[in-house]
Formats: structure tokens, C-alpha cells, sequence
């Protein structure tokens, strides 16, 4: 039944990342947030009735760390899908599970398995080849992408490995509801945060421009 779920799951994610390209090249990326930020809220409040408050501070802390790193994953990969083709840079996500060894080796004491370390290799080699256009492009590393995405799929794809050990680290003392309630509540905070700046950054550019061309 997992298995299922989880190709559900892929399948709705690879969408959802296909609309997130063609809503980006049309709106800005902090109008995105902010109507995306929005949902997230509405979905937050419709678990309050589940969700238990009584948990400890040190709880609280790693549900909102969590937030924190989803909100900046959240930025990076708009940024790359947005200036990028989504054929070649989004196979970068697949590096998540490489990490996720590593880090639930490193937090949760979980030994990897030789199959395990043989799906690393079967996965850097799969996400090489799904990204490549062409025979010709084989050994051209990312020719056909902007290193400074390939960077930012990268650093999300790390991060997004800490989601995945903190979501199952935090079932052991509290539900889903109650993690997803503090994350979801803790993105939407930050992705406030991430609009005004990005914001402020947009006024900055166009005030700097403007006192350059009357110069």
C-alpha cells in the first residue's frame, strides 16, 4: 500500500512542479509565494482540531528549524525551474535520497545497507542521464544548465534530505497533524518574510536604476 502512495505521490509532485514552471514565467516569484503562502495557511488551520498542543519547546524548535529549511528549499527551486528547463535541472531532486543516507546515518543512527549504497550509484547515474539532451551532451557536465541553479537544486535537494529525517524523528513522540500544523504554520511565517525582502530588493534595484539614469 506504501509503494502505491508514494508513486501517487511522485506522480502529483512531477504536476505540481510542471505548473510551478508555467505559473513562474508569467507572475513574479513573491506573487507565487504569496498566493501559494495562502493555501498553505487554509490547509494549516483546517488540522487545528487534530493537532496537540501539549508538546515540549525542543519540539516546537525543530518543527519551525523545519519550516525554515522548506521555505528556503521553496525559494531556491522557484528560482531554478523559473530559469531553467525543467527536464534537466528537477532530475537534481533526486539526490535527496543520497543525502538522506547520510543524514539519517548521522541523526537517527540508521546504517545504510549495500543496496542501499548501490541505489546512490544507480541514482547519481540515472539523474546524469535524464538530464543530458543529447549522445553529444553526454560528457558535457550540465553544458545546457546555469551552474549557479544546478547549485541551488543541489542545496535544496541536501536540505530537503533534513525534512525527511526531522518528519520521521518528530512521529515518534507526536502525529502527523500536529508536524505538519508547526511546518506548515512556520513556512507560511517565512515565506512572508522572503516576499517583503524580495520586494524590498525589486524597489532597491529600480530606485538604484533610476538615480543612474539622471546621472
Amino acid at each position: 500500500m506504501w509503494i502505491l502512495l508514494v508513486l501517487i505521490s511522485a506522480f502529483l509532485y512531477g504536476i505540481w512542479q510542471l505548473m510551478q514552471k508555467k505559473i513562474v514565467e508569467k507572475v513574479n516569484v513573491y506573487d507565487f509565494l504569496f498566493i501559494q503562502s495562502i493555501f498553505e495557511l487554509i490547509f494549516g488551520l483546517s488540522l487545528l482540531k487534530y493537532v496537540n498542543f501539549n508538546i515540549n519547546l525542543f519540539l516546537i524548535g525543530i518543527f519551525i528549524f523545519a519550516g525554515i529549511i522548506a521555505a528556503i528549499v521553496n525559494v531556491l527551486i522557484i528560482q531554478s525551474i523559473k530559469h531553467s528547463d525543467v527536464s534537466a535541472i528537477l532530475p537534481l531532486q533526486n539526490l535527496t535520497p543520497i543525502f538522506l543516507l547520510f543524514v539519517a546515518f548521522i541523526f537517527l543512527n540508521e546504517v545504510p545497507t549495500f543496496l542501499q549504497l548501490f541505489g546512490i550509484f544507480a541514482i547519481i547515474l540515472g539523474t546524469y542521464l535524464i538530464s543530458v539532451k543529447s549522445i553529444k551532451s553526454l560528457f558535457s557536465v550540465y553544458a545546457f544548465a546555469k551552474p549557479k541553479y544546478i547549485i541551488f537544486m543541489i542545496i535544496a535537494a541536501f536540505l530537503m534530505s533534513f525534512l525527511g529525517t526531522i518528519a520521521k524523528y518528530s512521529q515518534s513522540y507526536v502525529n502527523i497533524y500536529t508536524y505538519m500544523f508547526f511546518f506548515v504554520f512556520t513556512l507560511f511565517i517565512c515565506n512572508l518574510f522572503i516576499i517583503i525582502f524580495l520586494k524590498r530588493s525589486k524597489g532597491k534595484k529600480k530606485t538604484s536604476s533610476k538615480s543612474h539614469a539622471i546621472e
